[in-house]
């Protein structure tokens, strides 16, 4: 039997079989790991195809830019790893343990944080690596510039308010806006129209409950400039009063609110 041949088939279902075999998978990954028991780690995702893919760090939140970070806890007998996030606080890790072959890792992988890296070579292990000063530290960074922004911002909370302030704002002026602090931060308008009219011309409704017998909006475009996005088209009337302003450049936060 030394003159078999495996098929075309033979050659894709083994292929299949070998990516979709989390021990396999697994083992694969497990040649660029090198982790200890102990060693604190972060997460990255792959998004994007081809190319245009990329690896992007785990944040605790979509607004946060702290990594999550993790322990790994435990290698069994296999040289299998397993791993139990760290809650922000540093102090403690979260109740749920996972195995590290449960996991695809063409779109996951994990490292040795780099901040911890740092820590062992800077003390030469002698210390010991508290993970949540860098939460901390951001924090108070983040509450200082809160504090700044919250002191010229302007929170119009009903629509007369809302019709006093934008009555205030003349053709080409900057203002940023957002639901709140931080997202006003980097959201920019500059006014290209200023209109006023029945609560009907300016809001397009045929029944509206509208208090006012002259309504405002106002035209212009806007760019994200935490994203780089537009300039689009933006519209905002005397309705809007759940909005945030800033009429001055508001103060770029280090660490967004989380």
């Amino acid at each position: 039997m030394k003159d078999f041949k495996l098929t075309k088939n033979d050659l894709d279902r083994i292929k299949n079989s070998y990516e979709a075999n989390p021990v396999n998978r697994y083992l694969k990954a497990k040649n660029r790991f090198g982790f200890k028991v102990g060693d604190v780690l972060i997460r990255k995702r792959k998004s994007g195809y081809g190319d245009t893919s990329t690896w992007k760090v785990e944040t605790i939140s979509d607004r946060s830019p702290v990594p999550k970070k993790f322990i790994y806890v435990h290698e069994n007998d296999l040289g299998v790893g397993y791993i139990k996030q760290i809650k922000s606080n540093g102090k403690e890790l979260c109740d749920n343990i996972q195995c590290l072959d449960d996991l695809d890792f063409t779109w996951t992988t994990y490292e040795v944080d780099p901040d911890y890296i740092d820590h062992i070579v800077l003390t030469d292990g002698d210390q010991d690596f508290t993970v949540g000063d860098q939460f901390v530290e951001l924090r108070k960074k983040r509450n200082k510039i809160h504090n700044l922004n919250r002191k010229i911002a302007h929170r119009p909370s009903t629509e007369v308010e809302m019709f006093n302030f934008l009555s205030s704002l003349s053709v080409g002026q900057k203002i940023w806006f957002g639901s709140d602090l931080y997202e006003a931060s980097y959201k920019e308008m500059t006014i290209s129209k200023i209109e006023t009219g029945t609560p009907k011309e300016i809001y397009g409704w045929s029944n509206t409950r509208s208090t006012l017998t002259t309504a405002i909006r106002i035209e212009g475009t806007e760019v994200n400039t935490k994203t780089g996005n537009g300039p689009y088209g933006r519209t905002i009337t005397s309705e809007a009063h759940y909005y945030v302003f800033y009429t001055t450049q508001p103060h770029a936060y280090e660490q967004p609110p989380v």
